[in-house]
């Protein structure tokens, strides 16, 4: 049946949808257009699940192997400890007895055999926290049993308020003996005090005040390498990570200047202070120590660093003779 309607001039090359110009002209079969009706579905996407092996927990699991299958929930602050306790631990690896309850999740890991710590102290803190402490670490120790040998983590706590704390903990045996956590698991040292915005590159050795979760800690460039230097942070106030000097001593000594310079230390408060400012200058001094806030091996440092971060510390990458540096991203290609 022949159509009424004006034959387009455009033809089976028009385009136009509009349904006033479909009445009011006749456009012949466009090529392929009774196929379309028979057409397949498109085939569905393939689901990110698909190449979950290309996921970054893929990346990790490959490393952490068996040591995976333990579970321990994140410590993201310490607010929630006490002050009136005796000992201040992290969240996670506040010391308990074996015998104290286990959670569900912490089943699996009855049927492992539990691995002996080492007997010398330096081999016991790299095999929970799979680093290398630098040798100022144990001598700032040292320092702290002459100060208070009854209690050397607490010998900075009344005049400071620093506390010696993570990888302090062993030298003060706090985990002698324990296997198992308040929450019945196996302590994860890996995350030992650990504040919220804390990097795996940054590791906390002395605790300030709850408020601002203030904290000093060993940031490292490499964790095959020796720290760059030590920085404080303060959670509760910002992710900015502060160098204070390439070892604790000068870290601790710039934080007793800025206690001196404060409005609120009075005249008893300022005099400790002096003291024991003096005992750790001529203890630095005679270990060698520098206690320059930007020592020469830190502006070297600055010299590398190929971008500032968020938490403005900086990232350092090695570079060849090319001038061409690569540093692993735990992160999956496009998906």
């Amino acid at each position: 049946m022949a159509s009424k309607l004006k034959p387009c001039k455009f033809a089976e090359k028009c385009y136009r949808k509009n349904p006033d110009h479909l009445k009011e002209y006749s456009h012949p079969k466009r090529k392929g257009e009774e196929d379309d009706k028979h057409e397949k579905p498109p085939k569905k996407l393939k689901t990110v699940e698909s190449k979950k092996a290309n996921t970054i927990d893929a990346l990790f699991a490959k490393n952490v192997k068996k040591e995976a299958t333990v579970e321990e929930k994140p410590v993201t602050n310490t607010t929630e400890e006490s002050e009136s306790t005796s000992e201040s631990f992290s969240a996670t690896d506040k010391p308990c007895s074996p015998e104290s309850g286990k959670s569900p999740q912490g089943k699996d890991e009855e049927d492992e055999a539990t691995v002996e710590s080492p007997c010398d102290v330096k081999e016991n803190i790299k095999q929970k926290f799979l680093f290398e402490m630098p040798e100022d670490f144990y001598q700032f120790w040292e320092f702290c049993k002459a100060e208070n040998p009854a209690k050397p983590t607490d010998a900075l706590k009344k005049d400071t308020g620093l506390q010696l704390v993570g990888p302090y903990d062993i030298l003060a045996g706090n985990h002698t003996g324990v296997d198992r956590n308040r929450h019945g698991r196996r302590p994860n040292f890996l995350l030992h005090w650990r504040y919220y915005y804390d990097p795996p590159e940054f590791q906390t050795v002395l605790k300030g005040d709850d408020k601002t979760q203030f904290h000093l800690g060993y940031f490292r460039d490499d964790p095959c390498e020796m720290p760059a230097f030590v920085a404080a942070n303060s959670a509760a106030v910002d992710c900015i990570i502060t160098p204070k000097g390439d070892n604790i001593f000068a870290a601790v000594s710039a934080v007793i200047s800025d206690k001196l310079k404060a409005k609120d230390t009075d005249c008893g408060l300022a005099s400790r202070l002096k003291d024991l400012s003096e005992r750790l200058n001529k203890c630095a001094t005679k270990l060698g120590l520098s206690l320059e806030g930007k020592s020469k091996r830190m502006k070297e440092r600055d010299k590398k660093v190929v971008c500032k971060s968020f938490h403005k510390a900086g990232i350092v990458v090695p570079v060849d003779e090319n001038e061409v540096g690569y540093r692993e991203v735990p992160e999956s290609p496009g998906l």
